[in-house]
């Protein structure tokens, strides 16, 4: 068992009638193997819900029927800037790099694949690449080690946001069928080579911002049908609420799945003992319970609004500030208030509004993009699959302090 082994926490999503659904599991058979079908599921979420952990157990699960790629999308690409161009452009560098062992440095395809993309922008003189490409009297000698540095160097480039970012992005996105073509060649040659299909699991795309979501999954979705590939896009939980999301659901791609925030609290605000105990769990496994008094945990859960990260931070904050040998209830209450100041710190007086609007009616409708973003922000938070959302405790607690809340 390893380490991330020890710390999964199964995410249930419960219910007022006592129903569950555990989220692994429908992942799981979501990607059920069917020959000749493409699994492409977008993942919805909070930032800071444990996806990564849940996702790492799907990997594991899926490990030997899917050659499973699981990467950060944030370590490879530029989160303020993201768009169809840089995913596909990773896609490439992610399948190259850890699925062409099979693939000979002679192979067709990686020469097509390396022409392709090196045509974009000049990383060599003409009269240096082909003396590069006849090499020892063989024209396709090397080619597949220099495919690989030319793909990373094409994902640094649209990650720090050169001059040259502009040039690839819209060369790929006026081309983009024939390099949705080409790549699914690639995929074609791979999968024969090595008799297990790939599937990539896009993390942390659930950061980027509302307008590059919007551009991707909602104007350029329909691409997402073209590519023969198994996929997985952690996506932003604001996404649901756009009009257009019925569309992507029913056209562009095969399932959506929710990774729950768990309700500490009922939509009227009163603890929900369930919830509380379960983010209790989360930190158990990770803790030993003889360093935390258990009313000082339930306290932080409760304070976390249900966000593990959160959570997580106001256990790790209390116990850098802790004078004694267990972290007790006052050491988590001063740990909140460093919280109350890191989400507090950008509001401004129209987001109180929205706010106040949420906090009054958590049943109310989704009213402008300013609500989504604060959503994104996990100021507004969406709790379960009753569609209900809250106001972080937190922030509650900041504007309350400050006279803006009642």
């Amino acid at each position: 068992m390893t380490q991330t082994d020890k710390f999964y926490v199964s995410i249930t999503v419960w219910f007022v009638i006592a129903a569950s659904i555990d989220v692994l599991e429908r992942l799981v058979n979501d990607f059920e193997y069917v020959k000749g079908m493409y699994q492409q599921v977008l993942f919805l979420g909070h930032i800071g819900t444990g996806k990564s952990t849940l996702l790492y157990q799907l990997e594991r699960k899926l490990r030997g029927i899917y050659k499973v790629i699981r990467f950060s999308v944030q370590e490879h690409l530029d989160m303020e800037s993201i768009n169809l161009a840089d995913l596909l452009c990773v896609m490439y560098e992610r399948i190259l790099t850890t699925c062409s062992d099979n693939l000979g440095e002679d192979s067709k395809i990686l020469k097509e694949v390396y022409e392709k993309w090196n045509a974009i922008i000049k990383v060599e003189s003409e009269s240096e690449k082909e003396h590069n490409l006849n090499i020892g009297g063989n024209i396709e000698f090397g080619i597949k080690t220099k495919l690989i540095k030319l793909m990373s160097n094409l994902t640094s480039t649209l990650k720090f946001g050169t001059k040259d970012r502009e040039t690839i992005c819209s060369v790929v996105e006026n081309n983009i069928i024939d390099y949705i073509g080409l790549l699914n060649e690639l995929i074609d040659t791979i999968n024969e080579k090595n008799r297990v299909p790939i599937l990539l699991i896009f993390e942390e795309l659930e950061k980027i911002a509302l307008e590059d979501a919007e551009n991707i999954f909602i104007r350029n979705g329909s691409y997402f049908k073209n590519i023969k590939l198994h996929l997985l896009l952690t996506t932003p939980i604001f996404l649901k609420y756009h009009t257009g999301f019925k569309n992507i659901i029913s056209q562009n791609f095969t399932f959506t799945e929710r990774c729950p925030i768990i309700a500490v609290s009922y939509a009227d605000r009163s603890n929900y003992d369930k919830g509380i105990e379960k983010m209790c769990e989360i930190v158990d496994a990770r803790v030993n319970n003889n360093l935390i008094k258990r009313d000082a945990l339930k306290q932080a859960a409760i304070y976390s609004g249900g966000v593990i990260r959160d959570l997580l931070w106001l256990v790790g904050e209390a116990a850098r500030n802790c004078k004694a040998d267990c972290i007790k209830i006052e050491d988590i209450e001063h740990a909140f208030l460093d919280l109350q100041v890191l989400y507090g710190d950008g509001l401004r007086q129209k987001k109180v509004d929205i706010i106040k609007r949420v906090y009054d009616n958590p049943y109310c409708l989704v009213d402008s993009n300013d609500e989504l973003k604060l959503m994104q922000a996990e100021v507004i938070i969406e709790y379960n699959r009753k569609q209900w959302r809250g106001v972080h405790p937190a922030v509650v607690q900041y504007l309350t302090d400050r006279g803006l809340f009642v």
